[in-house]
Parts: structure tokens; sequence; C-alpha cells
């Protein structure tokens, strides 16, 4: 982990050089240190008053960059998507004044996320804060950022689970003399989990999984009255929306003015040409409204968006799967056709709920004693149904799956494949016992989501309806697998005695066979492919230090990809132009 600092001081201290220590790029000399200034009024529409000038810092400053490592494909793409420039001065000086303060003495960029830049600002006053500016790639910004706040606040306040208090904000960059959207909140004290891991011993890992178990059962004990995402009434008023209304286990009916249920901001809505696309976002009132206008949305970006996005989850080239727009419309029009068939009539899994959907150890803070201090990071949480938001195994990063080296397709790296080979088997050992103690304890526990293990894991109609909504990016083969072993099984339609109302002709069922057979071959390669590399994250970066070797052994791996299913040059030239790691 690297940090760079800026130190700026009152004009009454000495004069000393100031700077900022640049990653791996010697020194840039920061101007004279910044005055506190009189501010009259700050909310989250207001601008600062008589502020001095500020000097500006150059647009490739690593304040505005993603300098947490490299990405192995469109490298140029994904650090323009990542580049946020703001005043550093501007907001220092607000996070002072939000804190009732004079003055920021210190400034430190924390590690980047894949879509905020994190800041740790030291106060005069004794106070720490942490500022929160999103990417270009967050979301819709005035939705994104308003949405998370008022999140927060209603997760605080009525579910009682520890979040930031936050203590400024803004949803509007044009409003603000910072020039991005921010918010200003409290730095909670603890560790990552993820930090803490490596020390702990398995009781104390299984006691914090029962704790976020215990937050996931009374995040699914309120129901809402709508599917989207949480606004302040006052940040939507535009759009005309009811107070929020939400049904508690104790309380009962609840009605909060302050609150409404909006559009959905969660940002795969508005990624890969979706953005362009005129959708309908919510919010939705009704379970059928929330799945037709799921399968609508991606027709809508099928017919529309010129180029289908490119899939992490699978190696896609000659010789193995392909994404083609004709089957991801076909299985579409099939869903839609059986949509009143396979939804959970009159089921408490459709109920809207909300629940934090990046439940990685790097979100949750413990203090000594391993308790749950804070849960971080509620950015694009969203209101769906309870199925859709809720994992039947505990919510953790997954390890690399280790696979049978007889059915590996590529060679492994013999340097690097027996040292993974152990450390992976412990984390799969590790996740697998944190899978068992978080099933049973929401089975004693008796909820809703006792009930949902079991739906889950034995009703093919919940994996269906949870992979539709992302059908433009990638799950076609799989989805309409399914559906055709649904119509096989004349049970799995329920006791109602209703005729499965699509049929699948030879034809389609072998198009069905082998495109599925392809993708499975494909995800399988892609697991390879992340199984001997160690540090490559599924979003496709890799530390810094670890980009020459990495690049290195893929190049190899190309070969031998190429080699293996490449039938002539013009296959061959093909996944050249197609290799997902290919250097800008």
């Amino acid at each position: 982990m690297y940090t760079s600092t800026a130190r700026l001081y009152d004009r009454q201290s000495r004069s000393i050089s100031r700077h900022i220590d640049l990653f791996a790029s010697g020194h840039q000399r920061l101007p004279r240190a910044i005055a506190p200034q009189v501010v009259r009024q700050f909310s989250a529409t207001s601008t600062l008053s008589n502020a001095a000038p500020s000097p500006s810092l150059p647009d490739n400053h690593e304040f505005f960059d993603f300098t947490r490592g490299r990405f192995l494909g469109n490298e140029k793409y994904e650090l323009q998507r990542r580049h946020r420039k703001f005043d550093v001065y501007e907001l220092m000086r607000v996070a002072a004044r939000a804190v009732g303060a004079n003055y920021c003495t210190n400034i430190q960029k924390c590690p980047d996320g894949m879509y905020n830049r994190i800041l740790h600002l030291s106060i005069d006053n004794g106070k720490q804060v942490i500022a929160k500016i999103p990417n270009p790639n967050s979301g819709p910004p005035h939705f994104t950022t308003a949405s998370e706040v008022a999140t927060m606040q209603f997760v605080r306040e009525v579910l009682r689970t520890p979040v930031p208090e936050v203590y400024a904000w803004s949803s509007r960059a044009h409003e603000t003399t910072i020039g991005a959207e921010y918010i200003i909140m409290e730095k909670m004290e603890g560790v990552t989990w993820k930090q803490l891991s490596p020390s702990m011993s398995l009781a104390d890992q299984i006691a914090v999984v029962k704790s976020v178990a215990e937050y996931r059962v009374a995040w699914s004990s309120v129901v809402f009255e709508q599917y989207g995402s949480l606004y302040f009434a006052k940040d939507v008023k535009n759009l005309d929306l009811p107070a929020l209304r939400y049904t508690t286990d104790l309380d009962g009916p609840v009605v909060d003015a302050r609150f409404v249920i909006g559009p959905c901001c969660t940002r795969s809505l508005f990624q890969a040409g979706r953005e362009t696309v005129e959708l309908d976002r919510g919010p939705w009132s009704s379970i059928r409204e929330f799945n037709l206008a799921n399968a609508q949305r991606e027709l809508t970006c099928l017919h529309n968006i010129p180029s289908l996005p490119q899939t992490h989850l699978a190696l896609c080239g000659p010789g193995l799967h392909r994404p083609r727009r004709d089957i991801k419309i076909n299985v579409l029009e099939v869903y839609l056709g059986i949509l009143e068939s396979i939804e959970l009539q009159d089921s408490v899994m459709n109920g809207p709920h909300i629940a934090h959907d990046d439940l990685r150890s790097e979100n949750i803070l413990l203090t000594p004693g391993n308790q749950i201090a804070g849960v971080l990071d509620w950015q694009s949480t969203t209101i769906t149904p309870l199925y859709d938001n809720n994992s039947p195994t505990w919510p953790m990063e997954n390890p690399p799956q280790l696979l049978d080296s007889e059915s590996l397709l590529l060679t492994p790296d013999p340097n690097l494949h027996a040292l993974l080979l152990e450390k992976r088997q412990r984390s799969i050992s590790l996740k697998e016992s944190l899978d068992a103690a978080y099933r049973a304890h929401l089975r004693a526990r008796s909820t809703p989501l006792h009930d949902y293990l079991d739906l889950e894991e034995n009703d093919p109609r919940i994996t269906v309806l949870r992979i539709v909504p992302e059908v433009f990016y990638d799950g076609e083969s799989f989805a309409f697998s399914i559906c055709m072993m649904m119509a096989d099984e004349e049970t799995l339609l329920g006791a109602q005695g209703v005729a499965w109302p699509v049929e699948f002709c030879d034809k389609s069922r072998l198009l069905i066979a082998e495109a599925s057979h392809k993708y499975a071959a494909s995800n399988q390669m892609m697991t390879e492919i992340h199984e001997q590399l160690d540090f490559l994250s599924l979003a496709g970066w890799v530390p810094h230090s670890h980009y020459d070797s990495v690049t290195s052994r893929l190049s190899e791996i190309a070969d031998l990809v190429i080699e293996k299913f490449a039938d002539d040059s013009e296959d061959a030239a093909e996944w050249k132009n197609s290799w997902p790691f290919r250097r800008d």
C-alpha cells in the first residue's frame, strides 16, 4: 500500500517546503498554504463563499488518476473513465467547515477503488474525515451520489446498521467550487476484515459471519412498496414521486416523507452504451413491472447499441464462445413467453428489500475485539426482490476456482502452479467453512432468508430471473439451457397443471446445447487464466510490481490459445484482435 500526502499549514506557520510525494515519479511542488476562509453556509446544494483562489494541480496529478495498478486490456479507456479532476484545496476547505473547524492540515489519497477516489483528511480540531469523489464510471452523477447519501441515512437510522455519518455532500458538481460530486463522511474506527483475516482464528471469522448474517436478517425484515433506488424527496422533487412507504416486523406500516423510491441507479444500467439509450429504469410498483422492465431493457439495448460488451467471465473467440445478438434476443423472447409461468406467485421472495450488494471483506470494519464497527460503500445500492440481492452463500469475495489438473486446457506455469495450489486450497477451505456458518445461522433464525436458501438451491426459476437482467452482458447460453431443461421437467412448473408455454424444436435444442458447451469451455479457459495469474483481478488490473511478469505470461497463453483453437490464419488473426488482454 502506498500513500501520497499533501500537508498544508495556515499562514502563521513558518515557511517550509510543502510537497506531494508522487508514486514512482519524483516530486511536484504545491503552492503556498491556504489560509482558513470564512464560509457563511454549506448544504447539499449551496456553494462556498469568500473562498480564496485555489492553485491548480496538473491534470495528470495522481490525486485525479487511477494509480493502484495497470490494466491488462484497453488500458487507455479504463484509465480515462477513472480519471476525475477536482479542486483539492476547495475539498479541504469544505471538509474543515463541515466539521466546524478552521482548516485541513493533511490530505492523503487512499488506494483507488474501481469507481471512486477516496481521500483521508486530517482537520485542525483533531477530526479525521473521509472524502469520496465518484469516478465517471460510477454511474449517473447526481442520482448515484444522492442515492448513496439517502441510503446511508436510512440504513443508519432505520436498520441500525453502523455506517459512516455524512457531514457534507453534493450530488451536483456544477453547484460546488470543488468541481465534482463528493461526500464528506466520518472516518470510522476499525480495521477492515480483509486486513485482519490472515491473523484471525476460524472461530473469530465465523463469529463475524454470524454478525453480518444478523444485519442481513435486519435488512430483510423491512419490505418496501416499490423497486428502485432510495433518495431524499427534495433531491428528485421534479419526478413527483410518492412518499416512502415500508413495513417492518416491529412497527408495521410506516410512511416517511423524507425519502422516496426513484429510478434505479445501479451502475450496470449506465455502462457499455446503456447510458446513451432511453430505458425504463424504474421505479416499479409490482414484481411483474420489475421483471418485464428487465427483459424489455435488454431487448432495447440489443436493438440499439451497435457493439456487444466484452464479458469478463469467458474467453471468447474462434472455436469457443462468441456472443451472438440473435441468441440473446431469442432467450429474452422465450423469457417473456414463460414469465407468467416462472414468476414466484404471491411469494415473500418477490418483496422489495434493500441489501448491500458488495459485502466484500474490505467493506467490513472490525474493532479490536472483532465486532463489526462499520459497513462501508453503499454506492449503487438498490431495492429489489429478495431473491435478487441476497446470495445463499456467504457474500464474501470468491477465491479463484481450483480446476482438476486432468481437465486443464492450458499447460500450467510450473513455476507458479504449485505455489498457488496450496494458497487457493486454504482460501477455498475457509470460504466453505464461512458459507456453512452463514447458512446455519440464517436457518436457525427462520426468516425469509432461510426460506430463500432452499428455494435458490432447488428452483431453477430463480436462476433465470436473476440472469435475464444481465443478458446484454453475458449469460444467454446458461439461461437458454435452463429454460430448455424446465421445458423437459413438468414438475418444475408446480402443481397448477399449467402447460409449458414455449416449445423447443430439435434444431433449437442442438443450437442451445452447442452454445452451452462452448460457453462452458470459454468460462473454463478464463478461469484457468486467472488460476495461473495470481495477481489478475476480475476487473483486469494488476499491481504495478507484477505487470511485466503477468503480461509476459499472458503473451505465452495467447500463443497457446491460438495454437489450440485457431483452425487457420483467419482464426488466428481474429484471436489476436479479440484477445482481451491486448496492450493498447
